[in-house]
C-alpha cells in the first residue's frame, strides 16, 4: 500500500497536475503509431513480462492498462537481433519494459523522484521515446532467468554496472547480456544493469501515445494480415513441400524465368543459418526454417545440444523478417558427421493451413505456431536413430484435422496429431519405415474417399488419413533408403522414384482394397529413375533432373524414356550430388535448382531444350531446397539466404 503525498504547487501556484497537462499539450507528440512495432510480432520467442502492467513494481500501482510491449521499429529490430544472437547458447531475452508513454513518467516521478534511477519527466526518459529497453537473460528451453546482481528495479549500488561484489557466474551473466546488447547498438547506463539505450535515441521524439492505442492498432494489423491471406489463398498459397498436395506445379504466369544478381532479383534475406527445407507461403507471408549453433560451421567446440532451429516469417513483398520463432534442442540429434552434413538439421519443410504453421524438428518433436509466431503446442515424435544416423528429412503433411509426420527414423512410425491441441490421434508402426525420409501425399480416389499414400522400403500403402487404418497395400520394388517422395499422377496412378543402392522408378495403380500384390504395380524401370528429385507431370509426360544431373523425360503409362540428357553441372564449388531439390513446373518450363551450378530452365516438351541457366552471383553456398511460387514470386533458398525472383 502506498501513501500519496499532498500534491505540491506548480508554476505560479497552479496545481502540478495542470502544469503537467499544459506541458504535454504544448509539446504535442508528432510521432505516429506507425513508428512503433509490437515486439512479439517480430519474434514470438521474446518473453514479455511487464511489472508496470501489474501492481508488482516500485510504484505499487498498475501503470500500464495492457501488458503489451512496443518499441520504435529500428530499435525493435536491433533488439530482436540481440535476442537471436543468444539462441546459439540456448539463451534469450526477457523484456521488463519498452516504450513508456510520457504521462506515465510523471506518475513514476511523483512516487520516486530519484535522479539516476527515474528519469525526470520534464526531460523525459528514453523509454518515452521508444528507444530504451529493460531486459535480462533467460534460458530459452525453460524460461528460467539467469542470476543477476539484483532483482529488477532495485535502486541500490548493487544494481550499478560496475558493482563488483558478485560471484564470477553472476558477473559473467551480466557481461554476456551487455555484450549481446552492445553488439546491436545499445549502451548501458551506470545505475541499472538491466537498462539499455539505443544509439541515436535523440532522433526519436518524446511520445505520449497510449499503450492501449498501440495495442489496438497492432491487433488491427494482425486482422488485416489474416483477411488479406484469406483473400489470396487460391492464387498465392504454396502450403507444403512441392506446393499443393506435393504436385510441384505452379499456375502463375507472372513468374520470370530469367534472373541474376542484377536482373529480376527483387530482394535477398540473409538467414540465421543453413537448411535444406523449402519455403512455404500463405498470402503475403513466407515461412522458412534454418538452424544454427551446431553443424553450421561456426564453432568446432559446439555440441549437439547447442543446436537451435529457427522458423522465420517473412513479408513476401519486401523481404523483411516479421518474426522468428527459435527452438533450442532439448534432445540431441544425430551427430554432424558421415552423411548428415549433406543436408543438416533443417531439412523438413513446414506445412501451413492459413491459421497455423507446423514444423517437424526430428527428435525434438513437432511444433505448431500461430501466424504471429506464438507457439501453440509441441509434441514428441520419438528419439530413435536409424543404423545410418542420417538425421530427419520428411516434411509435414496436413489432412483435415490432422498433422501427419513420417517419424520413420525417430519412432519407426507414421504419427498423426490433432491440429488444435497436438494430441496424438493415431500411429502406424512398421520396422521398414527406418531410413524412409520421404513425405506422404493425399490421393483423392473419389469424392467420398481420400487415401494417404505412404511409400516405405519394399512396400506402398494407402491409409485412411482419419484413423491410420490400411485400406490397401502392395509390395514395392523400391527398397534401400527412400528419399524421393511419392507423387500423384493422372489416371489414378501413383509414382515412387527412389531407392539405394538400386535406384529406380515405379508407378502403381491407386485405390482398391486389401492386398493388391497381383495388380497394383504397373511398371518399374532402372532407366526412368531418380534417387532424390521428384518428377512433375505435364501434358502426358514426366519431367525431372536426377541427382547426378541427367535431364529426363518419360511416359507415365509405361516408363518409356523419351530423352535423357546430361547437363553441364560443373562448378567451382561442386561436390557430392549435383541436385538435391526437386524440380517444379512453371508454365511450360521445368525449373530445376542445382546445388552449385545454378538453376536450369528446361522446356517441358518431348524434345530436350535447355533454355538458360540462371545464377545469383555472390551466393556460392549450396542451394538445396525445392523452390516455391507465390503471387508472381519464385522463392529460392540457399544455405545463406532466401531470394525472391520477381518482375
Amino acid at each position: 500500500m502506498i501513501t500519496l503525498r499532498r500534491q505540491p504547487s506548480g508554476v505560479s501556484g497552479f496545481p502540478l497536475s495542470l502544469v503537467v497537462t499544459m506541458l504535454l499539450l504544448a509539446s504535442v507528440d508528432k510521432s505516429r503509431s506507425e513508428d512503433f512495432v509490437e515486439l512479439i510480432r517480430l519474434d514470438a520467442t521474446l518473453v514479455i513480462d511487464l511489472p508496470y502492467a501489474t501492481e508488482n513494481n516500485f510504484c505499487k500501482t498498475k501503470l500500464y492498462p495492457v501488458e503489451r510491449c512496443f518499441l520504435r521499429r529500428e530499435v525493435a529490430e536491433a533488439l530482436v537481433k540481440a535476442h537471436q544472437s543468444l539462441a546459439e547458447k540456448g539463451l534469450g531475452l526477457k523484456v521488463w519494459d519498452g516504450y513508456r508513454p510520457h504521462s506515465v513518467q510523471y506518475k513514476m516521478w511523483e512516487v520516486s523522484p530519484l535522479p539516476g534511477y527515474v528519469g525526470h519527466p520534464r526531460r523525459g526518459s528514453k523509454h518515452n521515446r521508444g528507444a530504451a529497453v529493460d531486459v535480462t537473460l533467460i534460458k530459452l528451453a525453460t524460461g528460467e532467468e539467469l542470476e543477476m546482481p539484483t532483482p529488477y528495479d532495485e535502486f541500490s549500488p548493487r544494481a550499478h554496472t560496475g558493482y563488483f561484489k558478485i560471484s564470477p557466474e553472476v558477473a559473467e551473466n551480466r557481461k554476456l547480456l551487455q555484450s549481446a546488447m552492445r553488439s546491436q547498438g545499445f549502451s548501458t547506463i551506470q545505475s541499472e544493469w538491466w537498462h539499455f539505450d539505443y544509439r541515436g535515441w535523440e532522433r526519436f521524439p518524446l511520445s505520449n501515445i497510449p499503450l492501449e492505442n498501440l495495442a489496438e492498432r497492432s491487433d488491427e494489423e494482425v486482422a488485416a494480415h489474416v483477411a488479406e491471406s484469406s483473400k489470396n489463398t487460391v492464387v498465392s498459397a504454396w502450403p507444403r513441400f512441392r506446393g499443393p498436395n506435393g504436385g510441384g506445379v505452379a499456375v502463375d504466369p507472372d513468374v520470370p524465368l530469367e534472373w541474376s544478381a542484377e536482373k529480376n532479383l527483387k530482394w535477398s534475406l540473409e538467414l540465421p543459418g543453413p537448411g535444406s527445407s523449402s519455403p512455404v507461403t500463405w498470402g503475403d507471408r513466407i515461412f522458412v526454417t534454418a538452424y544454427s549453433g551446431y553443424g553450421d560451421g561456426k564453432s568446432e567446440e559446439a555440441k549437439p545440444l547447442d543446436l537451435v532451429r529457427h522458423l522465420l516469417c517473412v513479408d513476401l513483398k519486401t523481404g523483411r523478417t516479421l518474426w522468428t520463432a527459435s527452438e533450442p534442442a532439448v534432445v540431441a540429434e544425430d551427430s554432424f558427421e558421415e552423411f548428415l552434413p549433406e543436408h543438416g538439421y533443417a531439412s523438413s519443410t513446414p506445412a501451413i493451413d492459413g491459421e497455423r504453421v507446423y514444423c517437424f524438428y526430428g527428435k525434438n518433436g513437432v511444433f505448431a505456431y500461430d501466424f504471429e509466431g506464438r507457439r501453440i503446442w509441441s509434441a514428441p515424435t520419438g528419439k530413435l536413430s536409424s543404423k545410418m544416423t542420417w538425421g530427419s528429412a520428411a516434411s509435414v503433411v496436413l489432412s483435415d484435422k490432422a498433422v501427419i509426420i513420417n517419424a520413420g527414423d525417430e519412432a519407426r512410425a507414421l504419427i498423426a496429431f490433432d491440429k488444435l491441441t497436438g494430441k496424438e490421434l493415431w500411429r502406424m508402426e512398421h520396422p521398414m519405415l527406418e531410413q524412409t525420409y520421404n513425405t506422404p501425399i493425399l490421393h483423392p480416389v473419389s469424392p467420398e474417399r481420400t487415401d494417404l499414400i505412404v511409400a516405405f522400403r519394399d512396400e506402398i500403402r494407402g491409409l485412411n488419413p482419419l484413423d491410420g487404418t490400411v485400406r490397401w497395400f502392395s509390395p514395392s520394388p523400391v527398397g534401400g533408403n527412400l528419399s524421393g517422395s511419392p507423387l500423384l499422377l493422372s489416371e489414378n496412378r501413383v509414382g515412387v522414384f527412389s531407392g539405394f543402392p538400386r535406384t529406380l522408378g515405379a508407378v502403381f495403380r491407386g485405390g482398391g482394397e486389401g492386398d493388391r500384390t497381383a495388380e497394383a504395380l504397373l511398371w518399374e524401370s532402372t532407366q526412368a529413375k531418380s534417387y532424390m528429385p521428384v518428377p512433375v507431370e505435364h501434358k502426358g509426360l514426366l519431367y525431372w533432373v536426377t541427382e547426378d544431373g541427367i535431364a529426363t523425360c518419360a511416359r507415365p503409362e509405361n516408363g518409356e524414356v523419351v530423352y535423357r540428357e546430361r547437363l553441364d553441372i560443373a562448378s567451382e564449388d561442386g561436390r557430392g550430388m549435383a541436385f538435391y531439390a526437386s524440380p517444379i513446373l512453371v508454365g511450360d518450363h521445368l525449373v530445376a535448382v542445382s546445388r552449385h551450378a545454378g538453376t536450369f530452365i528446361i522446356s517441358a516438351k518431348p524434345e530436350f531444350d535447355l533454355v538458360r541457366i540462371n545464377r545469383i552471383e555472390g551466393d556460392r553456398t549450396r542451394f538445396q531446397g525445392t523452390p516455391a511460387v507465390s503471387a508472381g514470386h519464385l522463392l529460392l533458398r540457399s544455405e545463406k539466404a532466401l531470394h525472391a525472383i520477381a518482375k
